[in-house]
């Protein structure tokens, strides 16, 4: 349609033109016996398109009303989800700060959030062991215990699972139906300390799906994924059906067992036993689902008005031949019960959209005309009296998704294909607004298209929310890079004066020393020198996060590079009784690349594998590997037979400042950065790192570089 007035002119083109009116009919009367003949005929036809018409649209408007409901419910749990990260990140940050949780700044913050949240009922938090104790509301002096709700033992056993959506269910503390989503708490350590949830009323759905206009007998409900009720928006005859009800016809357990994320069949309720149309569809990734039904009553109604009177009017014809232009006449009038019925039909599926907030559109795939709804009008600001063709519009789509768009068109219009897109508009106001749109085509018995029909929902707030979190996530990687070029910038200033001490011990121990001024300064120079080394380890991984470590391209032997590992290592080995041998074939052939890098990398390997080693070997082994763009992949494995790595710590081995467990650092010493800087040099060098482990067998820690061959030396 063109804008917010021509809505009614589009409604009359589809109806079939100007109300019709007897002026003329009589002078007809010569030929009124073939006139009658001719309206039994097309009194049959047309009762069965009709009736296959209504039943099309019933289908379709149950469709578009299921969408639209899939996608109000997922927005309040993807709102709730929101809610629930920003406190797990504040329950985090707490303990990062303060080292402890303080229970009223916890509870404040998510009072906030909740205020923050309308569609929220509750949003409190347990312990560990399930004891409510943070949010607004909890009874003072009052033990609510919810460890035995389904979501509790579940985040307990893997604290990153989440969001888990569990209900209907009556809360303890409000004593209401609820439908709630739950994660996990966690503490510095990684381990379970508690639940994070929020309550939805489940009431609200059904206040919220009455607003939908679905006629007299129509419904609209809300069940879980075993199909307990959670909310109805109409109430049966016989009193509401009780939430968490599993009465459902079993044209609905049929349907969902062969399509489970959506699809529509027609079956009585089993609540209230009334034949109905129904869509369903799940909603996202939810264990939800969205029903929505118009009964066969109500959408057959103008049906059979037009049945009724167009049998009378072939009766008629029939009875008497004289009669015939009165006939005609009469047919005419009943034309226009018809056209006011189909008039009012229209009228209702608008109030249906207004209240969802989504227009319709056709498209005629001749002429490329687009007709919309007034509140397709609407939402797009169209000025009073705009005709609109595809072209048209087209031109109004934002130049970054106008490509997109067009070709998306060319598809559907070549082949019959659906159209579904998300895209920005300059609307006639100036207001730049983010829609989406879904349409499908109709097509006539031979298949060829008749026309596209769709629905555009205006999308600009959920986008706007969205912009909102890239900018911060934006902030947060800058703010990081900041932190590691000041940890870089710091680790030179604590660098120079560990120096200075180191030196001024060398030139104390050369002037000359008696016994207990040597072993004090030795400690001294012990001390400087793994603080020099903690400074260092700090200072590449600043320069690594901070992307100022450049790598060298030299060349060099990588089995030479092993021996001088071996040879370095050598002492500390043996003075731990170990075995420290380079095994298996050399990896031959010089390569390009930065060796420096490499050995540190081995050596904090080798390093590591004995200092965990109390007894037996040390194996460093090396192989390398042609790669199809001419590259060598050179994988290097330190094995050693110390006590081996719990699988629970394996993941986290290569994260900075972590070790298999805390006793590690108490009894072995280390700050837990060598492997972090390993793995960062490796992916540097286009590799990785990994290991395998067994407690009390052993482990074996590998990398992975990928180099470029070295040229052959001249005259070789």
């Amino acid at each position: 349609m063109a804008a917010r007035g021509a809505g009614d002119g589009a409604r009359t083109a589809a109806t079939g033109g100007a109300r019709p009116s007897g002026t003329g009919v009589a002078a007809i009367a010569p030929v009124a016996i073939a006139i009658a003949v001719a309206i039994v005929a097309l009194v049959v036809l047309s009762a069965s398109q009709s009736r296959a018409l209504y039943r099309e649209r019933a289908v379709v408007a149950t469709d578009n009303l299921a969408r639209l409901l899939e996608r109000q419910v997922a927005e309040v749990f993807a709102g709730a989800d929101g809610v629930l990260r920003d406190a797990q990140f504040e329950f985090e940050r707490e303990h990062a700060e303060r080292g402890a949780l303080d229970a009223q700044r916890f509870t404040r913050f998510l009072e906030r959030k909740l205020a923050g949240e309308p569609v929220l009922m509750d949003l409190r938090a347990t312990d560990a062991q399930g004891y409510v104790r943070y949010g607004a509301g909890v009874p003072a002096g009052a033990d609510v215990n919810l460890s035995d709700r389904d979501a509790f033992p579940r985040l307990v056993a893997d604290p990153s699972a989440g969001p888990l959506l569990y209900g209907p269910v009556v809360a303890k503390i409000s004593r209401k139906w609820v439908v709630t989503l739950a994660r996990a708490l966690r503490a510095p350590d990684g381990r379970f300390a508690g639940m994070i949830f929020a309550n939805v009323e489940a009431a609200r759905f059904g206040r919220d799906f009455a607003g939908l206009e679905l006629g007299s007998h129509g419904a609209a409900t809300l069940r879980t994924a075993d199909l307990a009720l959670v909310a109805r928006a109409t109430v049966p005859a016989g009193g509401p059906a009780p939430v968490g009800s599993r009465r459902v016809s079993s044209q609905l357990q049929t349907a969902i067992g062969s399509s489970p994320h959506a699809g529509s069949y027609v079956a009585p309720t089993a609540i209230d036993g009334i034949e109905r149309v129904n869509a369903y569809r799940r909603v996202g990734s939810l264990p939800l689902y969205v029903i929505v039904g118009l009964a066969t009553d109500d959408y057959f109604t103008g049906w059979r008005r037009e049945v009724a009177a167009t049998s009378g009017l072939g009766t008629i014809a029939l009875a008497t031949v004289v009669a015939g232009a009165w006939l005609l006449r009469r047919a005419w009038r009943r034309q226009a019960v018809v056209f006011d019925a189909l008039r009012e039909s229209e009228e209702l599926s608008s109030l249906a959209q207004q209240g969802g907030h989504v227009g319709t559109w056709t498209l005629d795939p001749d002429d490329r005309r687009l007709a919309g709804s007034d509140e397709w009008a609407r939402i797009h600001d169209a000025a009073e009296g705009r005709a609109w063709t595809l072209d048209a519009w087209c031109a109004r789509v934002d130049a970054a998704d106008r490509a997109d768009v067009e070709a998306a068109w060319g598809v559907c219009l070549a082949d019959g294909s659906d159209f579904e897109h998300e895209y920005r508009f300059h609307c006639d106001s100036g207001a730049v607004r983010w829609f989406w749109t879904r349409g499908h085509a109709n097509h006539d018995a031979s298949g060829a298209i008749l026309r596209f029909t769709g629905v555009t929902l205006d999308i600009s707030q959920r986008k706007a929310s969205e912009h909102e979190l890239l900018r911060a996530k934006e902030a947060a990687e800058s703010a990081s890079v900041a932190k590691s070029a000041f940890l870089a910038n710091m680790s030179h200033e604590l660098r120079t004066p560990l120096n200075a001490i180191t030196g001024m011990a060398y030139l104390m121990r050369r002037a000359g020393l008696d016994a207990e001024q040597a072993q004090r300064l030795d400690r001294i120079d012990a001390a400087s020198r793994h603080l020099i080394d903690v400074v260092g380890a700090v200072l590449d991984l600043a320069k690594i996060e901070a992307g100022r470590l450049s790598l060298e391209r030299v060349e060099f032997d990588p089995a030479r590079l092993l021996k001088e590992v071996e040879d370095l290592l050598a002492h500390r080995a043996q003075a731990r009784h170990l075995s420290l041998r380079v095994e298996g074939p050399a990896a031959e052939g010089r390569l390009l690349g930065d060796p420096t890098r490499i050995r540190q990398a081995v050596l904090n390997y080798v390093a590591n594998a004995i200092k965990f080693t109390e007894q037996g070997s040390v194996t460093i082994r090396a192989r390398r590997d042609d790669l199809a763009d001419g590259r060598v992949e050179l994988r290097i494995e330190v094995q050693d037979t110390g006590i081996g790595i719990e699988p629970s710590a394996l993941a986290r081995l290569f994260e900075p400042f972590e070790q298999a467990d805390n006793s590690t650092t108490r009894h072995f010493g280390g700050t837990g950065l060598g492997l972090a800087i390993t793995r960062r040099l490796a992916r540097m060098m286009d590799g990785d790192t990994g290991c395998e482990s067994e407690p009390g067998r052993g482990s074996t820690f590998w990398l992975t570089v990928r180099l470029e061959k070295a040229a052959p030396a001249s005259g070789a």
